[in-house]
């Protein structure tokens, strides 16, 4: 299967839709004002915890194309069951 140029900017968009927001424009100045001195610090520990855990986990779902039991059912059945189920219900 080949990729379209088109498919690329589609998927781009969404990933792009789906991780900025506005917490991601407010709170990365409000932290380097309450971090002070310290700023590289947090800015690190937040593009790590924002960027790179939402990446990670975009790379996770790439690699079970998506198949949600596929990706769950590592941990065991019943508890990936468990773990799908409170993860649809977190985000609907």
């Amino acid at each position: 299967m080949s990729i379209k140029f088109k498919d690329i900017v589609v998927i781009g968009f969404a990933l792009f839709a789906m991780f900025f927001g506005a917490g991601n424009l407010i709170f990365p100045p409000f932290l380097g004002v309450i971090s002070g001195t310290k700023w590289f610090v947090s800015f690190m520990a937040f593009l790590f915890a924002d960027g790179g855990l939402a990446l990670l986990g975009v790379i996770a779902a790439t690699g079970t194309q998506g198949d949600m039991m596929a990706f769950f059912g590592r941990a065991g059945k019943k508890l990936g069951i468990v773990i799908a189920s409170l993860t649809i219900l977190c985000i609907g």
